[in-house]
């Protein structure tokens, strides 16, 4: 079962998020020969992907043993995005091909004043 988490991404800066994914006794979950992936979508049944990230991708990372995920988008790639209410999920995937949603929601990305 997935937890509904938003988020706010901000145009034009770079965006990080970590998270750590816990069992039911607050224990870290080994995260050892896991892959993720979450995409991002103006709404759940568009057919375009308006930004991936992934462990292929290099846009997450995870910290194996300690339950650790960070999601990492540069400002280079926020900064074609257009302000918006999206939707999103995560999912981390095992080595056996075990998929688990682990959060999803919206992301908000808000529009940038200042512009490097």
């Amino acid at each position: 079962m997935s937890t509904t988490y938003n988020m706010v991404l901000y145009q034009a800066a770079t965006f990080v998020k970590q998270l750590r994914w816990l069992d039911s006794e607050g224990k870290p979950i080994d995260l050892t020969g896991y892959r993720a992936l979450m995409q991002v979508r103006l709404s759940h049944n568009h057919d375009e992907v308006v930004i991936e990230l992934s462990t292929e991708n290099d846009r997450i990372s995870l910290g194996e043993a300690e339950g650790k995920i960070q999601l990492t988008v540069d400002a280079e790639s926020t900064k074609k995005l257009l302000p918006a209410i999206y939707v999103y999920d995560l999912l981390l995937i095992s080595a056996d091909g075990i998929a688990t949603r682990l959060i999803e929601g919206q992301l908000t990305v808000k529009a940038a004043v200042s512009r490097p």
